[in-house]
């Protein structure tokens, strides 16, 4: 490490206060904290700034040494990267990268998404359309939870709602206006600020986690690429699914970490990619508001040199 490039923290408390013309009121207070360190590593003639953020309801579980730890391991790991040959690799994404693909699909539930065909998934309720290691579930009442509260800006009670089971979708997330419409009761998923109308929004989203340790993920994959960054991830079509992202991580060689991987792009279709997902990690970690372990996608299209 050869220079801090940037440290910050932040903290704060907030109360909500709800109240309707039909006479409906409601209360509920929260806190929230932050901390996060940004570096530059340098090894000969390679140079690589990274970092690394937490946030948290609870004092007690940010740790600026086990941050400022992750960050210089994070940005070691692809110092000095160069790109692979073009080909077909079988990916382990690490838990931080797998959650940026988790908050792209939870877009992919909103109700008003869904009858604006704003999501490939419009027409598939009750469809497998992802591998059975997958289930997805959205819960506004999650203990320390940072999207976590009693109602929602309707003033409606928070729940947890299941939105892929097994594969299989499951349930949209709806606020009145979209629930009406459906005819199905909301699920307490409303957002507003303080002037115009609610929209529909995720809370804490999360893809449950399953048995597998990272080594053991990365000892079956053998060999293929780890990626612990995805990039232009607001590239992704949500009507057809199409993707194209540059990556940075590590080689994956005979089943243990080799050089650094920069300079590359993943592409494809989302559609097939959760229909690729193979093994799912036992690390479960909430980044923000979006909860995912680390994942195994297999035989994805990878452009390099």
């Amino acid at each position: 490490v050869t220079s801090v490039r940037s440290a910050s923290w932040s903290d704060g408390a907030g109360e909500t206060y709800y109240a309707s013309t039909a006479g409906a009121s409601a209360w509920a207070a929260g806190t929230t904290g932050g901390c996060g360190v940004s570096v530059v590593m340098e090894s000969g003639e390679a140079i690589e700034m990274g970092g690394y953020g937490d946030e948290s309801r609870w004092l007690s579980s940010l740790s600026p040494v086990s941050i400022a730890k992750e960050a210089v391991r994070r940005t070691g790991l692809i110092l000095g990267g160069r790109p692979l040959p073009t080909g077909r690799y079988d990916l382990v994404l690490d838990g931080q990268s797998a959650s940026s693909i988790v908050d792209v699909l939870g877009e992919l539930f909103l109700a008003s998404n869904v009858h604006k065909g704003r999501s490939f998934f419009a027409e598939s309720m009750g469809q497998a359309v992802g591998s059975d290691m997958i289930t997805l579930v959205d819960d506004g009442l999650l203990p320390r939870g940072l999207a976590s509260s009693p109602f929602d800006g309707e003033g409606m009670a928070r729940r947890k709602t299941c939105l892929m089971r097994n594969g299989v979708v499951e349930h949209w997330l709806y606020n009145l206006r979209y629930a009406a419409i459906d005819g199905v009761p909301t699920t307490g998923n409303a957002s507003r600020g303080i002037s115009g109308t609610p929209d529909v929004s995720c809370s804490n989203l999360a893809l449950l986690p399953g048995a597998w340790t990272v080594q053991d993920l990365v000892l079956q994959v053998g060999r293929g690429i780890y990626i612990t960054e995805l990039l232009g991830l607001h590239t992704i079509n949500p009507v057809s699914g199409d993707f194209s992202l540059g990556i940075k991580g590590a080689e994956i060689c005979g089943g243990e970490f080799g050089g650094a991987v920069s300079g590359m792009t993943i592409a494809g279709n989302m559609k097939d990619v959760l229909k690729s997902i193979d093994l799912v990690g036992n690390d479960f970690k909430y980044y923000g508001e979006i909860g995912s372990p680390s994942l195994v996608i297999r035989d994805v299209a990878a452009a390099g040199v």
